[in-house]
């Protein structure tokens, strides 16, 4: 009995290792603007967090780390505007989001903004987040073997 619960116990082990080696997307970390450690006062960009989160949660491309420390690509949420704009079907007025985002890899930085368009269906924040998610793929692709390079590094 007790040889079956310690095999029992070396499964489980193995298992969660094999899992942690499994997470071979690029360490990424999302935060809000904060300054020294505080958390941000902002309640759109937390929900921005959220939405991007939400959006790379399964990305193979990706792994979301707990702390700035551990990952590779950090993604900053800036700020995110509305505007109205007139849409295309009888002048009818459409809400336009804005989400900016800035992203840090070492010493560089660029930043991303995903917006809503005027066809967009359910146009909200998540549509944006999407969109920006979208140009960071586009971008992790182009510099994949610097950002490998990287991540064996961590």
């Amino acid at each position: 009995m007790k040889r079956i619960f310690t095999l029992l116990i070396l499964v489980f082990v193995l298992g969660l290792a094999s899992a942690s080696v499994a997470q071979d997307g690029i360490p990424l970390f999302i935060k809000g603007q904060s300054a020294e450690g505080f958390t941000d006062p902002s309640e759109d960009r937390r929900d921005s967090e959220k939405n991007l989160r939400d959006k790379l949660k399964d990305s193979k491309e990706f792994s979301l780390v707990e702390t700035e420390e551990e990952a590779v690509m950090v993604l900053e949420v800036l700020d995110r505007a509305e505007s109205q704009q007139h849409g295309p079907f009888a002048g009818k007025t459409q809400r336009k989001k804005t989400l900016m985002v800035r992203l840090t890899v070492g010493e560089f930085s660029t930043d991303f903004t995903g917006e809503t368009s005027l066809m967009s269906i359910g146009g909200g924040w998540g549509v944006a987040a999407k969109s920006v998610v979208k140009q960071l793929k586009e971008w992790a692709k182009e510099n994949s073997a610097k950002l490998k390079e990287l991540s064996a590094q961590k």
